[in-house]
């Protein structure tokens, strides 16, 4: 069958134009199409924008997402409104995120915790955005990539001109937060012999925590300005932020003999290394100058029998174990004299609660005391250190600012319930800290040598693992051993009755005091502590632990487990 000639050039033409129409309506729908991914959510706008512009900085530096454009939208769920960071890309962009979304919210977790010190949750989910982009104020819009255009303008020119000057300032009045652009503006002004309008340029960079750069151009224009006090403050500023930082570290180590601090200018500043909870003191000394508050709580449970009682009446009026509930509050205050030598004062405060049954009377008493315990000094000196290697020796001498007689009363009942020690101790010991990739290893050992009526004398030895298991979480486990003296652990019990027995026959009528000598069982106790820290700020760690006895005397006078909690601050 043949159509007619001019119907079959009429279905051609169709034909044509039904594939031009089809391929154009295709390519308006691929057009048309754009994809939100949400990477966070939090309930401070302040926050997210910020944030948002740090996300903006991280995409920038990936070539292959372009044309993104960065904004929030407030969502209110179950009475809660909080606001969700968006991402909107065309259908490229969005396959180009994807692809790097891990790296991306790796690098955003890093930013959120060294400005804020907690963890951000990150997790990336894209979606087909329908309407236009939910957003009440963008950040990082279409202005900064037009910045970026600039930005790189005054990068090919290069020149140190006051041209260059103008490309990094056209992007900057585009893209305020263009924190790069702030710095590379501050080079070029210092090169200019501008110094006070480099110092502003490169202190608008240093807004950015995660920028060290900054920091150092700042020092080094102080260092020509002959401000060498600011100059030092700014290199040791980014030798914090980052240790290996060498370039930083000669350029302090100039300013610091320029100021006559010849004893620390051959010396690299200390770097920050995890510590421990229980082993307590580490190999590092703190740098001059530097103070560290640590504030600590712990609660323990002691229970042993009591040997030296007889079958005679006295029996009767006491109890046959010592049984004692502790809350203790540690401080402890450091300070670096010199980069090698560290001292401190430790106060701690008591609350001892004692449990003291005595079936033949039907009494249950809970006498408790109150007070300050002793207070230890500590001395410390680094023998040896490098940046992750340190070797310190250290004494702790405690005095008897405790009442070794307190008493308490429940029910009639008297008990001596000693806050401190009675005597002088002291405590030579040795600490080493070393960094082995990404644990800590921390070791003491010391002895203690007693000459008050509380305690006899002990071994101590404790080993620490410290290991990152986040950004701003870690763990430790540690193992700390400790051998007592039994032969001169003798204290006094006192129980004291203040009610009239009763006419029994053989009894004392009228208020009793038993006197009993104790002899304490020494031997060896094992520990295994496990603990986590958690960095909530910058230079504010929180720690929590526990011990648990794991190898104990049979009858011993030990801690069964021990909880802590704790709060550390350092000041440089």
């Amino acid at each position: 069958m043949h159509m007619p000639r001019g119907l079959s050039a009429l279905c051609v033409v169709f034909s044509i134009l039904m594939t031009l129409g089809l391929s154009r309506a295709h390519t308006m729908s691929s057009e048309s199409k754009h994809y939100a991914t949400s990477f966070f959510s939090l309930d401070d706008l302040e926050q997210v924008q910020r944030l948002n512009q740090e996300l903006s900085d991280i995409l920038r530096s990936y070539p292959t997402i372009k044309g993104f454009q960065i904004g929030f939208a407030p969502v209110v769920s179950k009475g809660t409104k909080y606001f969700r960071s968006i991402v909107v890309t065309d259908e490229k962009g969005s396959f180009a995120l994807k692809t790097e979304e891990t790296n991306i919210a790796r690098l955003l977790r890093q930013r959120a915790a060294k400005i804020y010190g907690w963890p951000l949750d990150v997790e990336p989910w894209t979606y087909l955005l329908t309407e236009p982009m939910p957003v009440d104020k963008p950040v990082g819009t279409d202005d900064c990539n037009e910045a970026r255009k600039w930005y790189d303008e005054g990068l090919a020119l290069s020149d140190g001109s006051q041209r260059e000057a103008s490309y990094y300032q056209r992007a900057i009045d585009l893209c305020p937060d263009y924190f790069e652009a702030h710095n590379k503006l501050g080079e070029v002004y210092t090169s200019l012999g501008k110094y006070e309008l480099a110092v502003r340029e490169f202190e608008q960079a240093t807004r950015n925590e995660s920028f060290v750069e900054p920091l150092n151009n700042l020092g080094k224009v102080y260092r020509l300005q002959g401000r060498y006090d600011l100059a030092a403050e700014a290199f040791a500023r980014a030798i914090r932020m980052k240790p290996d930082f060498r370039e930083a570290q000669n350029n302090l180590k100039y300013v610091r003999k320029r100021l006559g601090e010849y004893d620390r200018a051959v010396e690299e500043p200390p770097q920050r290394i995890a510590t421990a909870i229980f082993t307590r003191i580490p190999g590092m000394t703190l740098p001059k100058g530097g103070f560290l508050v640590d504030m600590q709580y712990k609660y323990w449970h002691q229970e042993a029998s009591l040997a030296g009682l007889g079958a005679e009446a006295p029996i009767l009026f006491g109890p046959t174990s010592r049984n004692v509930n502790v809350n203790l509050w540690i401080l402890g205050i450091r300070y670096g004299v010199t980069n090698n030598f560290t001292v401190g004062v430790i106060p701690k405060y008591f609350s001892r609660t004692a449990h003291v049954p005595i079936r033949f009377f039907d009494i249950d008493a809970h006498p408790a005391v109150q007070g300050f315990g002793d207070t230890v000094f500590l001395t410390k000196y680094r023998l040896w250190g490098r940046r992750r290697t340190h070797l310190s020796a250290y004494h702790l001498l405690s005095i008897p600012t405790g009442d070794e007689d307190a008493e308490g009363e429940d029910q009639g009942v008297v008990r001596r319930i000693p806050l401190g020690s009675g005597g002088y101790d002291f405590t030579p010991g040795v600490a080493f800290t070393t960094v082995k990739g990404p644990i800590t290893i921390h070791t003491n050992v010391s002895y203690v040598f007693t000459k008050g009526r509380e305690a006899g004398d002990e071994f101590h030895f404790d080993l620490a693992l410290a290991f990152p298991r986040y950004y701003d979480f870690l763990a430790s486990m540690e193992l700390n051993y400790r051998w007592a003296d039994s032969d001169t652990r003798d204290a006094l019990f006192t129980t004291r009755f203040g009610f009239q027995p009763g006419g029994r026959s053989g009894l004392t009528t009228g208020p009793v005091t038993e006197e009993t000598t104790i002899r304490e069982e020494g031997g060896h106790t094992l520990f295994f502590s496990p603990g986590v820290q958690v960095s909530m700020t910058r230079g504010l760690n929180l720690e929590l632990g526990m011990q648990v006895p794991i190898i104990r005397p049979g009858d011993g006078w030990v801690e069964e487990v021990v909880f802590h909690a704790g709060l550390i601050k350092q000041f440089f």
